[in-house]
Protein backbone atom coordinates (compact mmCIF):
# COMPACT_ATOMS: atom_id res chain seq x y z
CA UNK A 1 0.00 0.00 0.00
CA UNK A 2 1.52 3.58 -0.71
CA UNK A 3 1.39 5.50 2.28
CA UNK A 4 0.40 8.68 2.73
CA UNK A 5 3.28 11.21 2.57
CA UNK A 6 4.41 14.91 1.55
CA UNK A 7 5.85 14.56 -1.63
CA UNK A 8 8.07 17.83 -2.73
CA UNK A 9 5.33 20.13 -1.40
CA UNK A 10 2.14 18.19 -2.34
CA UNK A 11 -0.09 15.69 -1.78
CA UNK A 12 -1.16 12.17 -3.04
CA UNK A 13 -4.62 10.62 -3.55
CA UNK A 14 -6.20 7.72 -4.86
CA UNK A 15 -8.69 7.55 -8.41
CA UNK A 16 -10.16 3.79 -7.97
CA UNK A 17 -7.09 2.42 -6.62
CA UNK A 18 -4.64 4.16 -8.79
CA UNK A 19 -2.26 6.90 -6.75
CA UNK A 20 -1.31 10.30 -8.15
CA UNK A 21 0.89 12.74 -6.77
CA UNK A 22 0.13 16.46 -6.77
CA UNK A 23 2.96 19.30 -6.40
CA UNK A 24 0.58 22.29 -5.96
CA UNK A 25 -1.25 21.98 -8.88
CA UNK A 26 0.52 19.74 -10.98
CA UNK A 27 -0.37 16.17 -11.16
CA UNK A 28 2.24 12.99 -11.79
CA UNK A 29 1.50 9.46 -11.62
CA UNK A 30 2.71 7.16 -8.94
CA UNK A 31 3.36 3.79 -9.83
CA UNK A 32 1.85 2.18 -6.36
CA UNK A 33 -1.54 1.39 -5.19
CA UNK A 34 -3.60 2.28 -1.95
CA UNK A 35 -7.01 2.11 -0.67
CA UNK A 36 -9.29 5.21 -1.38
CA UNK A 37 -9.01 7.22 1.73
CA UNK A 38 -11.86 7.64 3.93
CA UNK A 39 -13.66 11.40 3.50
CA UNK A 40 -13.07 11.25 -0.49
CA UNK A 41 -16.49 10.96 -2.67
CA UNK A 42 -14.32 9.70 -6.39
CA UNK A 43 -16.60 10.17 -9.45
CA UNK A 44 -15.60 8.89 -13.35
CA UNK A 45 -15.26 11.45 -15.94
CA UNK A 46 -13.92 10.27 -18.53
CA UNK A 47 -10.54 7.98 -18.54
CA UNK A 48 -9.48 10.28 -15.54
CA UNK A 49 -11.77 10.67 -12.34
CA UNK A 50 -12.31 13.56 -10.45
CA UNK A 51 -11.93 14.07 -6.37
CA UNK A 52 -14.61 16.35 -4.99
CA UNK A 53 -14.88 16.83 -1.31
CA UNK A 54 -17.29 14.84 1.10
CA UNK A 55 -19.76 16.57 3.35
CA UNK A 56 -17.95 15.54 6.56
CA UNK A 57 -14.13 16.01 5.42
CA UNK A 58 -11.19 14.27 4.11
CA UNK A 59 -8.75 12.24 5.66
CA UNK A 60 -6.43 13.94 8.24
CA UNK A 61 -3.05 11.90 6.90
CA UNK A 62 -3.14 13.47 3.47
CA UNK A 63 0.22 15.59 4.24
CA UNK A 64 1.56 14.74 7.63
CA UNK A 65 4.01 18.16 7.39
CA UNK A 66 5.06 17.01 10.70
CA UNK A 67 8.48 19.51 11.22
CA UNK A 68 5.86 21.99 11.31
CA UNK A 69 4.47 21.21 14.83
CA UNK A 70 4.17 23.15 17.50
CA UNK A 71 3.97 26.05 14.75
CA UNK A 72 1.01 28.17 14.50
CA UNK A 73 -0.57 30.83 12.11
CA UNK A 74 -2.34 33.66 12.57
CA UNK A 75 -6.50 33.59 12.15
CA UNK A 76 -6.49 36.46 9.74
CA UNK A 77 -4.45 34.34 6.98
CA UNK A 78 -6.29 31.78 7.59
CA UNK A 79 -9.72 34.19 6.96
CA UNK A 80 -7.72 34.92 3.70
CA UNK A 81 -8.43 31.63 2.37
CA UNK A 82 -12.18 31.79 3.19
CA UNK A 83 -12.77 35.43 1.65
CA UNK A 84 -10.79 33.85 -1.35
CA UNK A 85 -13.55 31.44 -2.39
CA UNK A 86 -15.92 34.17 -2.26
CA UNK A 87 -19.54 32.09 -3.19
CA UNK A 88 -17.84 28.99 -2.50
CA UNK A 89 -17.41 29.57 1.56
CA UNK A 90 -19.17 26.10 1.68
CA UNK A 91 -15.95 24.58 0.38
CA UNK A 92 -13.22 26.22 2.36
CA UNK A 93 -15.62 25.59 5.30
CA UNK A 94 -15.06 21.89 4.30
CA UNK A 95 -11.52 22.08 3.75
CA UNK A 96 -11.06 23.94 7.11
CA UNK A 97 -13.00 22.02 9.32
CA UNK A 98 -12.18 18.64 8.23
CA UNK A 99 -8.46 19.72 9.15
CA UNK A 100 -9.69 20.60 12.49
CA UNK A 101 -9.35 24.78 11.87
CA UNK A 102 -12.24 27.23 13.29
CA UNK A 103 -15.71 25.90 14.59
CA UNK A 104 -18.46 25.10 12.54
CA UNK A 105 -21.25 28.36 12.61
CA UNK A 106 -25.08 27.67 13.14
CA UNK A 107 -25.09 27.87 9.25
CA UNK A 108 -22.98 25.42 8.86
CA UNK A 109 -20.31 27.56 7.88
CA UNK A 110 -16.44 27.93 9.04
CA UNK A 111 -16.15 30.69 11.99
CA UNK A 112 -12.51 31.71 12.24
CA UNK A 113 -11.25 34.57 14.95
CA UNK A 114 -8.81 36.96 13.40
CA UNK A 115 -6.68 37.16 16.59
CA UNK A 116 -6.77 33.79 17.19
CA UNK A 117 -3.71 31.11 16.13
CA UNK A 118 -4.43 27.94 14.43
CA UNK A 119 -1.97 24.90 13.39
CA UNK A 120 0.54 25.49 10.64
CA UNK A 121 0.50 22.06 9.74
CA UNK A 122 -3.16 21.74 9.34
CA UNK A 123 -3.22 24.95 7.31
CA UNK A 124 -0.93 23.77 4.74
CA UNK A 125 -2.59 20.73 4.31
CA UNK A 126 -5.60 22.87 4.00
CA UNK A 127 -3.96 24.83 1.15
CA UNK A 128 -3.15 21.22 -0.46
CA UNK A 129 -6.99 20.64 -1.13
CA UNK A 130 -7.35 23.44 -2.17
CA UNK A 131 -5.25 23.12 -5.13
CA UNK A 132 -6.12 20.13 -5.76
CA UNK A 133 -9.97 20.84 -5.53
CA UNK A 134 -9.51 24.55 -7.35
CA UNK A 135 -6.35 24.95 -8.89
CA UNK A 136 -3.71 27.84 -8.41
CA UNK A 137 -6.63 30.74 -9.37
CA UNK A 138 -7.66 29.73 -5.87
CA UNK A 139 -4.48 29.91 -4.40
CA UNK A 140 -3.21 33.02 -5.93
CA UNK A 141 -6.81 34.72 -4.66
CA UNK A 142 -5.21 33.31 -1.19
CA UNK A 143 -2.45 35.55 -1.57
CA UNK A 144 -4.38 38.41 -2.31
CA UNK A 145 -6.49 37.92 0.21
CA UNK A 146 -4.28 37.26 2.84
CA UNK A 147 -1.97 40.60 1.66
CA UNK A 148 -5.71 42.88 2.77
CA UNK A 149 -6.54 41.16 6.04
CA UNK A 150 -2.98 41.01 7.93
CA UNK A 151 -1.38 43.37 9.62
CA UNK A 152 1.20 45.58 8.06
CA UNK A 153 4.18 46.58 9.72
CA UNK A 154 3.84 50.79 10.79
CA UNK A 155 7.03 51.12 8.48
CA UNK A 156 5.61 49.90 5.18
CA UNK A 157 4.62 52.90 3.25
CA UNK A 158 5.59 51.90 -0.68
CA UNK A 159 7.11 48.94 -2.18
CA UNK A 160 10.69 48.99 -0.84
CA UNK A 161 9.11 49.49 2.60
CA UNK A 162 6.91 46.81 1.64
CA UNK A 163 9.51 44.52 0.73
CA UNK A 164 12.12 45.69 4.00
CA UNK A 165 9.40 44.37 5.93
CA UNK A 166 7.91 41.46 4.17
CA UNK A 167 9.98 38.45 6.04
CA UNK A 168 9.33 39.92 9.38
CA UNK A 169 5.57 40.91 8.67
CA UNK A 170 5.76 36.79 7.43
CA UNK A 171 6.91 35.66 11.12
CA UNK A 172 4.77 38.08 12.77
CA UNK A 173 2.38 36.32 11.69
CA UNK A 174 3.31 32.90 12.53
CA UNK A 175 4.49 31.72 16.19
CA UNK A 176 6.43 28.85 17.53
CA UNK A 177 5.78 27.54 20.85
CA UNK A 178 3.22 29.98 21.80
CA UNK A 179 6.04 33.70 20.93
CA UNK A 180 5.40 35.26 17.78
CA UNK A 181 8.33 34.25 15.40
CA UNK A 182 9.83 37.73 15.07
CA UNK A 183 10.43 40.04 18.16
CA UNK A 184 9.83 43.69 17.17
CA UNK A 185 11.62 44.95 20.54
CA UNK A 186 15.24 43.06 19.39
CA UNK A 187 14.02 42.66 15.71
CA UNK A 188 15.38 38.33 16.06
CA UNK A 189 13.61 36.31 13.71
CA UNK A 190 13.18 32.79 14.80
CA UNK A 191 13.66 29.93 12.31
CA UNK A 192 11.78 27.07 10.70
CA UNK A 193 9.41 28.57 8.24
CA UNK A 194 11.53 29.58 5.12
CA UNK A 195 11.97 33.09 4.38
CA UNK A 196 11.60 36.31 1.68
CA UNK A 197 14.51 37.27 0.54
CA UNK A 198 14.63 40.04 -2.33
CA UNK A 199 17.35 42.61 -4.30
CA UNK A 200 17.18 45.17 -6.94
CA UNK A 201 18.02 44.22 -9.96
CA UNK A 202 19.99 46.89 -11.64
CA UNK A 203 16.68 47.63 -14.23
CA UNK A 204 15.11 48.71 -10.98
CA UNK A 205 12.76 45.47 -10.54
CA UNK A 206 12.97 43.97 -7.43
CA UNK A 207 13.48 40.12 -7.34
CA UNK A 208 12.21 37.83 -4.30
CA UNK A 209 13.44 34.39 -3.34
CA UNK A 210 10.65 32.48 -1.71
CA UNK A 211 11.93 29.60 0.18
CA UNK A 212 8.54 29.03 2.49
CA UNK A 213 6.41 25.98 2.56
CA UNK A 214 3.30 27.73 0.81
CA UNK A 215 2.60 27.16 -2.18
CA UNK A 216 3.79 29.50 -5.74
CA UNK A 217 0.54 31.05 -6.87
CA UNK A 218 0.10 31.99 -3.42
CA UNK A 219 3.24 34.00 -2.77
CA UNK A 220 2.52 35.08 -6.36
CA UNK A 221 -0.48 36.47 -5.63
CA UNK A 222 0.41 37.68 -1.99
CA UNK A 223 3.16 39.69 -4.03
CA UNK A 224 0.70 41.21 -6.31
CA UNK A 225 -1.89 41.68 -3.52
CA UNK A 226 0.44 44.11 -1.77
CA UNK A 227 0.81 45.79 -4.90
CA UNK A 228 -2.65 46.65 -4.77
CA UNK A 229 -2.91 47.65 -1.28
CA UNK A 230 -0.48 49.65 -1.60
CA UNK A 231 -2.47 51.50 -5.04
CA UNK A 232 0.50 50.79 -7.04
CA UNK A 233 0.37 49.54 -10.92
CA UNK A 234 3.08 46.75 -11.44
CA UNK A 235 3.12 43.24 -12.12
CA UNK A 236 4.41 40.03 -10.85
CA UNK A 237 6.26 37.92 -13.02
CA UNK A 238 7.31 34.19 -11.78
CA UNK A 239 11.30 33.98 -13.14
CA UNK A 240 11.03 30.75 -15.06
CA UNK A 241 15.03 30.62 -15.17
CA UNK A 242 14.82 29.61 -11.28
CA UNK A 243 13.54 26.59 -10.07
CA UNK A 244 9.90 26.53 -8.35
CA UNK A 245 8.48 25.11 -5.78
CA UNK A 246 6.05 23.34 -8.19
CA UNK A 247 8.08 21.34 -9.98
CA UNK A 248 9.66 20.08 -6.64
CA UNK A 249 12.02 22.31 -5.55
CA UNK A 250 12.23 24.42 -2.15
CA UNK A 251 12.25 27.84 -3.62
CA UNK A 252 10.79 30.41 -6.31
CA UNK A 253 12.09 33.79 -7.60
CA UNK A 254 9.43 36.86 -8.27
CA UNK A 255 10.20 39.64 -10.25
CA UNK A 256 8.11 42.63 -8.80
CA UNK A 257 7.82 45.30 -11.71
CA UNK A 258 5.95 48.80 -10.50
Amino acid sequence: MCPWVRHARGASWDIRGFTRQVVWGSEQPCHHRAARPAGFDVEETGARGRVSLAAEGISRAMIPFHEFKGIEVSGRNVLGLVQAFGQFKSIASQILLAEGIGQKGPDGMVVVEPESWYPFDAFLRAFARASQHMGDSVLHQIGVSVMKNVEWLPSVKDIKTMMEGMDAGYHLHHRKNGRPMFDSTTGRIKEGIGHYRWKTRPDGAVEVESDNPYPCAFDKGMLFGGLRRLHAVGSIIHDDSHPCRKKGHSSCVYVVKA
